[in-house]
């Protein structure tokens, strides 16, 4: 676990405080809906099944020329109650766009890359900037957890399937709607369920706290051994990076 003192903490990133990728993300939700329709149209001629993109419903990772879908992973499996299916397929993730997924979604990808990376700060984990396509199947729930840091912040727009789909962050029930974007800290306790019908689908970016990338300095200057659980910098970075610090 990584807790950074100091950073403004609010369950829910709402009116003034949600950040601005919030708008891109909902703007292009067209764009979006239309990639996952796609996908779900080669997913139906990949002859798969119905639950996920795993269990066979994509097949498994081959060579592009073979026409072949990437394989999605499961999300995070310890945390599905019973035989609940939560998978992802992530198109950038570890500061990398991922070719093959961003070819599936191709008007996504496009929409998002003038803004991910969101800074030059290093990362603090992997994830803790992503771009991620989400799938909950009906009846599915996801234990109550938290991404264990400060550090980023999770928005969350429905692309389809939401009828039943909710979250809770810090006790606070709320229903996820089609082309709208839930913003909240990802170190709070936070759980999904679904009770819809359908596929539950979310488009999910995961953006550093906006006062690590608007005042590197306050907080890397920090980091003595200029590291953190992802990534390292040289001096030269850490002098950019801490310019300015009291």
């Amino acid at each position: 676990a990584v807790y950074i003192q100091d950073l403004e903490h609010h369950p829910f990133w709402e009116g003034a405080r949600r950040p601005r990728i919030a708008d891109v993300m909902e703007s292009n939700f067209e764009a979006v809906r239309a990639d996952l329709d796609e996908l779900l149209r080669r997913r139906g001629t990949a002859g798969g099944g119905s639950r996920g993109f795993l269990g066979g419903v994509l097949p498994a990772k081959r060579a592009p020329e073979n026409g072949a879908l990437p394989q999605a992973v499961a999300a995070y499996p310890n945390l599905v109650e019973d035989d609940g299916v939560w998978d992802m397929l992530q198109v950038y993730v570890s500061g990398r766009w991922q070719e093959e997924a961003c070819a599936l979604m191709p008007r996504t990808s496009a929409a998002l890359r003038e803004h991910l990376p969101t800074s030059d700060s290093p990362l603090v984990h992997y994830n803790s900037e992503e771009l991620v396509l989400f799938l909950l199947a009906p009846g599915s729930r996801v234990r109550l957890h938290n991404g264990g840091s400060n550090a980023p912040l999770n928005l969350h727009m429905g692309v389809s399937g939401c009828q039943g789909a909710h979250m809770e962050v810090a006790g606070q029930a709320r229903e996820l709607r089609h082309g709208a974007v839930l913003c909240f800290d990802d170190g709070t306790d936070h759980r999904v369920w679904h009770d819809g019908p359908e596929e539950r689908w979310v488009l999910v970016v995961r953006m550093m706290h906006p006062q690590l990338a608007a005042q590197p300095a306050e907080y890397y200057s920090r980091a003595f051994t200029r590291r953190t659980c992802f990534e390292a910098w040289d001096e030269e970075r850490h002098r950019r990076l801490t310019a300015g610090a009291a």
